[in-house]
Parts: structure tokens; C-alpha cells; sequence
């Protein structure tokens, strides 16, 4: 078993996000993506049941190291693999309320 994943994004598409090389890039980003990764569990619930776990994925850049939120799943489960680019097709536009609350500290 190999784990593969889609990436999705930092932050819903339409979402202003951290920019790396900005001032605390790393923990403004860390704090995004890990609500965005709560928002996707609610708005895809069925993803864990389907093999599909959202998670952040740091990767080098000639600008240094910037994250991502990914689906990640078994690269021999065709129908997680199926479940992950459906959500890669349906990524939230805008924050929801429980994840402004979560980025407003609440």
C-alpha cells in the first residue's frame, strides 16, 4: 500500500492566503490550512469512509518551502482515488462559518 494524494489547495479557491516570503508565512499558513482541512472534513463527509484524508504537504520552491492541503489515499483504491478528484472538482470557493470563527480565534 502507497499512499498518493491530489493537491487541493492552501485555502478555499477564492481566499486570500498566506504568501510565502511574508512575515510568519509558516504559522499563518499552518493555521489556514489546518482550518481548511476541518472545513473539507465537513463539507465532504464521507471522505474518510471513502479512503480520503485531507492533510497539509510542504514542498520545496526556489522561494523556499510552502504548503498545500492535499487529499491524500491508497494509490491501489481506485474508488478513493476517484473520491479524492471529485473533491479536487468541487473545492470550496470561499470560507465557511465555522472556519471563520476557527481563523478568527473563537
Amino acid at each position: 500500500m502507497g499512499m498518493d494524494w491530489v493537491y487541493l489547495a492552501p485555502t478555499p479557491i477564492e481566499e486570500d492566503c498566506a504568501q510565502l516570503g511574508q512575515d510568519n508565512y509558516r504559522n499563518q499558513a499552518m493555521k489556514e490550512m489546518t482550518v481548511f482541512c476541518n472545513q473539507l472534513y465537513r463539507e465532504f463527509p464521507e471522505a474518510e469512509s471513502k479512503g480520503v484524508y485531507f492533510r497539509i504537504k510542504w514542498q520545496s520552491h526556489d522561494f523556499g518551502t510552502y504548503g498545500e492541503v492535499v487529499a491524500a489515499y491508497d494509490d491501489n483504491d481506485l474508488e478513493a482515488m476517484d473520491y479524492a478528484i471529485h473533491v479536487e472538482n468541487n473545492i470550496p470557493e470561499h470560507w465557511d462559518e465555522e472556519s471563520i470563527k476557527e481563523l478568527e480565534g473563537e
